[in-house]
This record gives C-alpha cells, sequence and structure tokens, in this order.
C-alpha cells in the first residue's frame, strides 16, 4: 500500500520537509517511484537466482494489479518505465482528473462553462475546508478519528454495513464482520491519522497522468469494472479503457466499486484470461 494506507508506515513530515532534496513520501510521484523500485528490486532477484540464458530472457517485466487511486500510481509508473511492466491490470481506476497538462489547475478548469457556478463554490469550500485543516493543530487528526473510530467498536458491524452499502452491489453476499476487520486494521497503526491527513495535503490532480497522456502508454492493460460502481462514472472508466491504446475492458454485471471482493472468481478469471492471451502472444512473436 502507498503510505497513508494500509500497514505501510505513516512518516512525519519532519523526516523530509528540511531537506530539499527529499520527496514527499505521499505524493502520487513518491507512489509511483516506490512501485518501480519494487519491480526492478524483484527483477533483480529473480535474475540472480535464474541458472540458465534462456530463463533470464524470459523474465520479463511486472503484471501490476491496482485499484481505484492505486490505479492513478499503476498508470503513472508505466509512463515513466514501461521497459519494468509487461502488463497493468486497472480495477475501477479513475478518470484522469484533467484533460490536457496544459490546463493551469483545478481553479481554471472548474470556473469554465457550466460548471462554473456550483464547481467554484465546491471548490472555494473544499479550500476554505483544507485551509482550516491545515491552520488548527490537531483538527484535522481529530475531525478523521471522529468519523472512523467508530468503526473499530465491538459493535460496529452495522455502520460498517452502511458504508460497504456506498462500494458494494449487494451487501449481503459479504462478511461484514470479517471485512471491518480488514478495513479497521489501519487504524491500530502508528500515527494512522496523521499519514492520511499527509496524504490529503499531498494530493495534487495535476500529478496524475493526464487523458491525452494516456494515448501513448502502449502496455497491455486489462480494465475491470463493476456494472453498478456508485463511487466512479461507469462512463470516466470506459474513458480511461478508450483511451489507452492497447487496452480491453471487462465489466462485471453483478458488481460495484470492489468486484475483487464482491465477484473475486470472476475477477480471477478475468485476468487469467488476459494474462493467457499475453503469454501466447509472446510465444507466437
Amino acid at each position: 500500500d502507498r503510505p497513508g494506507f494500509g500497514l505501510t508506515s505513516r512518516p512525519s513530515s519532519d523526516e523530509w520537509k528540511y531537506y530539499p532534496e527529499a520527496k514527499n513520501p505521499y505524493a502520487l510521484a513518491s507512489s509511483a517511484d516506490h512501485l518501480l523500485n519494487l519491480i526492478a528490486s524483484f527483477q533483480r532477484d529473480l535474475l540472480a537466482a535464474s541458472d540458465n540464458v534462456y530463463q533470464r530472457g524470459q523474465s520479463g517485466g511486472a503484471i501490476v494489479v491496482a485499484h481505484s487511486f492505486g490505479c492513478l500510481t499503476a498508470l503513472l509508473a508505466a509512463q515513466q518505465r514501461p521497459d519494468l511492466l509487461r502488463a497493468l491490470v486497472l480495477i475501477a481506476p479513475p478518470a484522469p482528473f484533467l484533460e490536457s497538462k496544459q490546463v493551469d489547475s483545478l481553479d481554471s478548469a472548474s470556473q469554465r462553462g457550466s460548471r462554473r457556478g456550483a464547481s467554484t463554490l465546491a471548490s472555494a469550500a473544499q479550500r476554505a475546508f483544507s485551509l482550516a485543516l491545515d491552520r488548527v493543530p490537531g483538527l484535522a487528526e481529530r475531525y478523521i478519528r471522529a468519523r472512523y473510530e467508530r468503526l473499530a467498536g465491538a459493535d460496529a458491524d452495522e455502520a460498517f454495513r452502511a458504508l460497504l452499502e456506498g462500494v458494494y452491489f449487494d451487501v449481503e453476499r459479504a462478511d461484514v464482520s470479517r471485512l471491518r476487520q480488514v478495513y479497521t486494521a489501519p487504524i491500530r497503526t502508528e500515527r494512522w491519522d496523521a499519514g492520511l491527513v499527509e496524504f490529503m495535503k499531498a494530493m495534487d490532480a495535476r500529478d496524475a497522468v493526464a487523458l491525452d497522456e494516456l494515448r501513448a502508454i502502449d502496455v497491455p492493460t486489462l480494465v475491470i469494472a463493476g456494472r453498478h460502481d456508485g463511487v466512479l462514472p461507469m462512463k470516466g472508466i470506459e474513458t480511461v479503457a478508450s483511451a489507452l491504446p492497447n487496452a480491453e475492458l471487462h465489466i462485471i454485471e453483478d458488481a460495484a466499486h470492489c468486484p475483487h471482493e464482491e465477484t473475486p472468481l470472476q475477477v480471477v478469471h478475468a485476468i487469467e484470461s488476459f494474462v493467457t492471451k499475453l503469454a501466447i502472444r509472446q510465444v507466437v512473436s
């Protein structure tokens, strides 16, 4: 997981902000760097362990599987080092925030056309909220704890069930108690709340791969989507799939934003079929 999520460590800003050469570990670019370094490390280990020339020649690249916001990390990594990647599997990828890098800022984009009124108001409210979180010591952490710690209580299954209804097509298929324990495990890690705040501060849509840049990513890609995704519009997911020149779209009819949890066998089957086709292409070529 990228810093700020899962059980990954949550470094403090004191650990990097006084060093000009250091990158913010919570930024999207840092997440892509971490992923690429991990892949490169694995490849070095595999090459070192290979005992013949044929195996070394067939090592190939990594197949990266990502979900939701993690897809932005995978796409940025593919843009920077396609030679390290054999393929991408993007589950519920968000559409790029910006149509082009020529757009100077989110504000200028949100103030154009018919979106001007509502989007400008929303942007102003977001800026005010972000400013308050940044300027009032401890406010952001208290706000986050209040929202998430209620899900860690012994009798919090119903609250978590309500949360799942926003990302699942059929909550009745879910083991709510087990999922709640898995999802709330990160809030037992050190500085979990501060890490999430740092992640929110580091978010910048301009760091993501823009729509016009997706067309230059030729890495074979499988895009998986749940037909009833209530978090990300299907139109946006379809836009990502159509913009990538070497992508195919697989839609799971009875799933929403988390098909890998709701319908794991269907997701595994789709990935296996995709990887098999990749292997056949490699043999033929």
